[in-house]
Protein backbone atom coordinates (compact mmCIF):
# COMPACT_ATOMS: atom_id res chain seq x y z
CA UNK A 1 0.00 0.00 0.00
CA UNK A 2 1.06 3.75 -0.64
CA UNK A 3 1.99 5.39 2.73
CA UNK A 4 -1.10 7.63 3.86
CA UNK A 5 -1.49 11.03 5.46
CA UNK A 6 1.77 12.62 3.61
CA UNK A 7 1.34 15.19 1.17
CA UNK A 8 4.82 14.81 -0.16
CA UNK A 9 6.73 11.70 -0.38
CA UNK A 10 10.32 10.92 -0.32
CA UNK A 11 11.54 9.14 -3.14
CA UNK A 12 14.09 7.30 -1.45
CA UNK A 13 11.92 5.85 1.26
CA UNK A 14 9.70 3.66 -1.38
CA UNK A 15 9.59 0.52 -2.12
CA UNK A 16 9.46 -0.86 -5.82
CA UNK A 17 5.75 -1.93 -5.10
CA UNK A 18 4.89 1.48 -4.15
CA UNK A 19 6.76 3.41 -7.18
CA UNK A 20 4.29 1.47 -9.34
CA UNK A 21 1.03 2.62 -7.64
CA UNK A 22 2.41 6.20 -8.29
CA UNK A 23 0.71 7.95 -11.30
CA UNK A 24 3.67 9.01 -12.58
CA UNK A 25 2.82 11.94 -14.85
CA UNK A 26 1.14 13.45 -12.02
CA UNK A 27 4.31 13.51 -9.84
CA UNK A 28 6.51 16.57 -9.30
CA UNK A 29 9.97 15.62 -8.49
CA UNK A 30 11.82 18.22 -5.81
CA UNK A 31 15.46 17.58 -5.88
CA UNK A 32 17.87 19.96 -4.03
CA UNK A 33 21.15 20.58 -6.03
CA UNK A 34 24.43 22.50 -4.97
CA UNK A 35 28.30 22.05 -4.45
CA UNK A 36 30.31 22.12 -1.17
CA UNK A 37 32.01 26.07 -1.41
CA UNK A 38 34.71 28.32 0.78
CA UNK A 39 31.93 31.17 1.88
CA UNK A 40 34.24 33.02 3.27
CA UNK A 41 35.37 33.39 7.29
CA UNK A 42 31.51 33.38 8.12
CA UNK A 43 29.70 30.78 6.60
CA UNK A 44 30.16 26.88 6.41
CA UNK A 45 30.95 25.27 2.93
CA UNK A 46 27.72 23.75 2.80
CA UNK A 47 25.97 27.28 2.57
CA UNK A 48 24.73 26.55 -1.14
CA UNK A 49 23.63 23.20 -0.07
CA UNK A 50 21.98 24.42 3.07
CA UNK A 51 20.01 26.94 1.56
CA UNK A 52 19.08 24.97 -1.59
CA UNK A 53 17.36 21.86 0.67
CA UNK A 54 15.61 24.59 2.78
CA UNK A 55 14.53 26.17 -0.65
CA UNK A 56 13.13 22.75 -1.69
CA UNK A 57 11.05 22.63 1.30
CA UNK A 58 9.53 25.64 0.88
CA UNK A 59 9.00 24.58 -2.98
CA UNK A 60 7.19 21.74 -1.95
CA UNK A 61 4.83 23.38 1.06
CA UNK A 62 3.79 26.35 -1.77
CA UNK A 63 3.54 23.86 -4.61
CA UNK A 64 1.16 21.29 -2.65
CA UNK A 65 -0.79 24.75 -2.20
CA UNK A 66 -0.79 26.01 -5.80
CA UNK A 67 -1.40 22.70 -7.61
CA UNK A 68 -2.90 20.37 -5.50
CA UNK A 69 -3.95 17.92 -8.40
CA UNK A 70 0.04 16.72 -8.59
CA UNK A 71 1.80 14.71 -5.99
CA UNK A 72 4.80 16.05 -4.86
CA UNK A 73 7.77 13.12 -4.58
CA UNK A 74 11.34 14.83 -2.80
CA UNK A 75 14.40 12.93 -3.98
CA UNK A 76 17.75 12.87 -1.98
CA UNK A 77 20.16 15.92 -2.19
CA UNK A 78 22.79 15.87 -4.93
CA UNK A 79 25.98 17.59 -3.74
CA UNK A 80 26.98 18.62 -7.00
CA UNK A 81 28.20 21.44 -8.81
CA UNK A 82 30.50 23.03 -11.07
CA UNK A 83 32.95 27.03 -10.68
CA UNK A 84 33.84 26.76 -7.15
CA UNK A 85 35.88 29.18 -5.13
CA UNK A 86 39.10 27.08 -5.68
CA UNK A 87 39.48 27.76 -2.05
CA UNK A 88 39.81 25.21 1.21
CA UNK A 89 36.56 23.66 1.16
CA UNK A 90 34.95 23.73 -2.01
CA UNK A 91 34.47 20.64 -3.70
CA UNK A 92 33.73 20.60 -7.47
CA UNK A 93 32.91 18.97 -10.78
CA UNK A 94 33.51 20.50 -14.46
CA UNK A 95 30.29 21.29 -16.06
CA UNK A 96 30.06 18.71 -18.46
CA UNK A 97 30.03 16.03 -16.01
CA UNK A 98 26.73 17.91 -14.69
CA UNK A 99 24.83 18.34 -17.39
CA UNK A 100 25.64 14.64 -18.15
CA UNK A 101 24.75 13.59 -14.83
CA UNK A 102 21.29 15.65 -15.16
CA UNK A 103 20.51 14.11 -18.06
CA UNK A 104 21.18 10.90 -17.44
CA UNK A 105 18.83 11.24 -14.23
CA UNK A 106 16.20 12.79 -16.64
CA UNK A 107 16.58 9.67 -18.89
CA UNK A 108 15.66 7.49 -15.83
CA UNK A 109 13.34 9.02 -15.02
CA UNK A 110 11.06 9.77 -17.89
CA UNK A 111 11.80 5.54 -18.23
CA UNK A 112 9.32 5.50 -15.08
CA UNK A 113 6.94 7.52 -16.55
CA UNK A 114 7.73 10.98 -14.64
CA UNK A 115 8.27 13.96 -16.79
CA UNK A 116 9.12 17.01 -14.27
CA UNK A 117 11.68 17.23 -12.06
CA UNK A 118 12.04 20.94 -9.78
CA UNK A 119 15.81 22.01 -9.36
CA UNK A 120 15.98 24.30 -5.82
CA UNK A 121 19.91 25.22 -6.36
CA UNK A 122 22.08 28.42 -5.02
CA UNK A 123 25.27 28.21 -6.74
CA UNK A 124 25.90 30.91 -9.28
CA UNK A 125 29.25 29.35 -10.97
CA UNK A 126 28.58 30.66 -14.72
CA UNK A 127 29.57 27.25 -15.94
CA UNK A 128 27.02 25.93 -13.29
CA UNK A 129 24.05 27.59 -15.02
CA UNK A 130 25.48 26.85 -18.30
CA UNK A 131 25.48 23.22 -17.68
CA UNK A 132 22.25 23.18 -15.56
CA UNK A 133 20.23 25.32 -18.97
CA UNK A 134 22.23 22.58 -21.23
CA UNK A 135 20.69 19.80 -19.68
CA UNK A 136 17.14 20.95 -19.14
CA UNK A 137 17.45 21.72 -23.16
CA UNK A 138 18.38 18.14 -23.32
CA UNK A 139 16.62 16.43 -21.79
CA UNK A 140 13.06 18.13 -23.49
CA UNK A 141 14.53 17.67 -26.78
CA UNK A 142 15.28 13.34 -26.00
CA UNK A 143 13.17 12.91 -23.41
CA UNK A 144 10.26 15.32 -23.11
CA UNK A 145 11.00 15.72 -20.22
CA UNK A 146 11.04 19.39 -17.64
CA UNK A 147 13.85 19.71 -16.12
CA UNK A 148 13.17 23.18 -14.17
CA UNK A 149 15.88 25.12 -12.29
CA UNK A 150 14.58 28.62 -11.73
CA UNK A 151 17.56 30.08 -10.30
CA UNK A 152 19.18 29.85 -13.86
CA UNK A 153 16.70 32.87 -14.42
CA UNK A 154 16.62 33.90 -11.20
CA UNK A 155 20.58 34.60 -11.14
CA UNK A 156 20.10 36.25 -14.43
CA UNK A 157 17.93 38.87 -12.90
CA UNK A 158 19.52 39.40 -9.82
CA UNK A 159 22.98 40.25 -12.06
CA UNK A 160 21.08 42.35 -13.81
CA UNK A 161 19.74 44.27 -10.92
CA UNK A 162 16.29 44.00 -12.24
CA UNK A 163 13.27 46.12 -11.28
CA UNK A 164 11.00 43.82 -10.53
CA UNK A 165 12.97 41.69 -8.25
CA UNK A 166 13.78 45.42 -6.26
CA UNK A 167 10.30 45.60 -6.06
CA UNK A 168 9.44 42.83 -4.65
CA UNK A 169 11.52 42.13 -2.39
CA UNK A 170 12.57 46.43 -1.45
CA UNK A 171 16.18 45.36 -1.53
CA UNK A 172 18.67 47.82 -3.73
CA UNK A 173 21.08 45.76 -6.31
CA UNK A 174 24.27 45.85 -3.70
CA UNK A 175 21.86 43.70 -1.35
CA UNK A 176 20.47 41.21 -4.02
CA UNK A 177 23.06 38.91 -5.31
CA UNK A 178 24.53 41.10 -7.79
CA UNK A 179 27.97 41.49 -9.12
CA UNK A 180 28.71 43.94 -6.12
CA UNK A 181 26.95 40.72 -3.91
CA UNK A 182 27.60 38.24 -5.70
CA UNK A 183 29.08 35.32 -2.72
CA UNK A 184 28.53 35.40 0.53
CA UNK A 185 27.72 38.69 0.73
CA UNK A 186 24.80 40.32 2.18
CA UNK A 187 22.37 38.41 0.05
CA UNK A 188 23.72 34.74 0.75
CA UNK A 189 24.32 35.68 4.36
CA UNK A 190 20.60 36.85 4.80
CA UNK A 191 19.53 33.64 3.47
CA UNK A 192 21.52 31.27 6.01
CA UNK A 193 20.01 33.76 8.47
CA UNK A 194 16.82 32.83 7.34
CA UNK A 195 17.05 29.23 6.92
CA UNK A 196 19.94 28.50 9.00
CA UNK A 197 20.95 30.68 11.82
CA UNK A 198 23.11 28.93 13.54
CA UNK A 199 25.14 28.73 10.61
CA UNK A 200 26.28 32.31 10.47
CA UNK A 201 29.24 32.73 12.47
CA UNK A 202 29.71 35.79 15.11
CA UNK A 203 32.73 37.38 12.93
CA UNK A 204 30.32 38.21 10.36
CA UNK A 205 30.09 41.43 12.75
CA UNK A 206 33.90 42.41 12.16
CA UNK A 207 33.62 41.52 8.25
CA UNK A 208 34.46 44.90 6.34
CA UNK A 209 32.69 45.22 2.51
CA UNK A 210 34.93 43.62 -0.35
CA UNK A 211 34.49 45.05 -3.92
CA UNK A 212 34.73 42.65 -6.75
CA UNK A 213 37.54 43.99 -9.17
CA UNK A 214 37.55 45.44 -12.48
CA UNK A 215 37.65 42.73 -15.60
CA UNK A 216 41.01 43.90 -16.66
CA UNK A 217 41.85 46.40 -19.48
CA UNK A 218 41.68 43.24 -22.00
CA UNK A 219 37.99 42.97 -21.20
CA UNK A 220 37.03 46.23 -20.56
CA UNK A 221 38.20 47.08 -24.60
CA UNK A 222 35.97 43.71 -25.80
CA UNK A 223 33.57 44.95 -23.78
CA UNK A 224 33.58 48.82 -25.23
CA UNK A 225 33.82 47.02 -28.44
CA UNK A 226 30.80 44.40 -28.54
CA UNK A 227 28.55 47.39 -27.41
CA UNK A 228 29.67 49.21 -30.65
CA UNK A 229 28.23 46.34 -32.39
CA UNK A 230 25.41 46.11 -30.39
CA UNK A 231 25.97 42.91 -28.09
CA UNK A 232 25.07 44.52 -25.15
CA UNK A 233 24.16 41.70 -23.25
CA UNK A 234 27.32 39.18 -24.39
CA UNK A 235 29.76 42.83 -23.77
CA UNK A 236 28.23 42.45 -19.71
CA UNK A 237 28.56 38.86 -19.40
CA UNK A 238 32.04 39.09 -20.33
CA UNK A 239 32.94 42.06 -18.05
CA UNK A 240 31.02 40.54 -15.54
CA UNK A 241 32.94 36.92 -15.81
CA UNK A 242 36.40 39.20 -16.00
CA UNK A 243 35.90 40.61 -13.16
CA UNK A 244 34.17 36.76 -11.05
CA UNK A 245 38.09 35.46 -12.55
CA UNK A 246 40.16 37.81 -11.38
CA UNK A 247 38.29 38.45 -7.65
CA UNK A 248 38.98 34.06 -7.79
CA UNK A 249 42.10 34.43 -8.39
CA UNK A 250 43.13 37.06 -5.30
CA UNK A 251 40.42 36.62 -3.09
CA UNK A 252 41.58 35.96 0.47
CA UNK A 253 38.53 36.84 1.98
CA UNK A 254 36.75 34.77 -0.32
CA UNK A 255 33.33 36.91 0.08
CA UNK A 256 32.30 39.82 -1.93
CA UNK A 257 29.53 42.95 -0.74
CA UNK A 258 28.89 43.26 3.22
CA UNK A 259 27.78 40.05 4.65
CA UNK A 260 27.45 42.43 8.18
CA UNK A 261 24.50 44.33 6.62
CA UNK A 262 22.83 40.72 6.05
CA UNK A 263 19.19 40.14 7.81
CA UNK A 264 16.73 37.40 8.54
CA UNK A 265 14.19 40.33 6.41
CA UNK A 266 16.45 40.12 3.87
CA UNK A 267 16.63 36.61 3.34
CA UNK A 268 13.05 35.89 4.12
CA UNK A 269 12.16 38.49 0.89
CA UNK A 270 14.36 36.98 -1.56
CA UNK A 271 12.99 32.99 -0.32
CA UNK A 272 9.67 34.22 -0.93
CA UNK A 273 10.46 35.82 -4.54
CA UNK A 274 12.70 33.11 -5.64
CA UNK A 275 9.35 30.60 -4.45
CA UNK A 276 6.72 32.65 -6.47
CA UNK A 277 9.20 32.54 -9.09
CA UNK A 278 8.81 28.76 -8.98
CA UNK A 279 5.32 28.68 -8.93
CA UNK A 280 4.53 31.23 -11.94
CA UNK A 281 7.01 28.89 -14.05
CA UNK A 282 5.31 25.49 -12.90
CA UNK A 283 2.17 27.06 -14.15
CA UNK A 284 3.54 27.45 -17.63
CA UNK A 285 5.01 24.32 -17.40
CA UNK A 286 1.42 22.71 -16.45
CA UNK A 287 -0.03 24.22 -19.66
CA UNK A 288 2.38 22.30 -22.17
CA UNK A 289 4.77 25.66 -22.44
CA UNK A 290 8.11 24.78 -23.53
CA UNK A 291 10.49 26.90 -21.09
CA UNK A 292 13.84 28.24 -21.68
CA UNK A 293 15.97 30.14 -19.97
CA UNK A 294 18.95 32.43 -20.77
CA UNK A 295 21.75 32.26 -18.11
CA UNK A 296 24.75 34.51 -18.55
CA UNK A 297 27.40 34.13 -21.11
CA UNK A 298 24.58 31.45 -23.02
CA UNK A 299 25.76 33.20 -26.30
CA UNK A 300 29.80 31.61 -25.55
CA UNK A 301 28.57 28.18 -23.74
CA UNK A 302 31.19 26.49 -25.38
CA UNK A 303 33.10 27.59 -22.24
CA UNK A 304 31.18 24.84 -20.10
CA UNK A 305 33.63 22.19 -22.25
CA UNK A 306 36.57 24.03 -20.65
CA UNK A 307 38.66 22.00 -17.62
Amino acid sequence: MMPSGARSLNYADLTMTELSQLEAPMCVLFMAVSPLEAHGPHLPVGSDLMISEALCDRYITAFSEAFPDYQPVRLPSLVLGADVLPRLGSIGVPARLLEQTLVHCAKMLSQQGFRYLVIADNHGGPRHLLGMEAAARRAFRKYNFYLINPFVDEFAQMLSSSEDLMRVTGLKNDRMGALNDLHAGTNETSLLRATHPEGVRDVVRQLSPEAPPSPGWILTTLERFLCRLGFWQLATDLAALGSIARWSRTTKSAYIGAPRESSVEAGEAMLSWRVNNMITIFQRVSKGESIRFRPPLWAVRFLRYLP
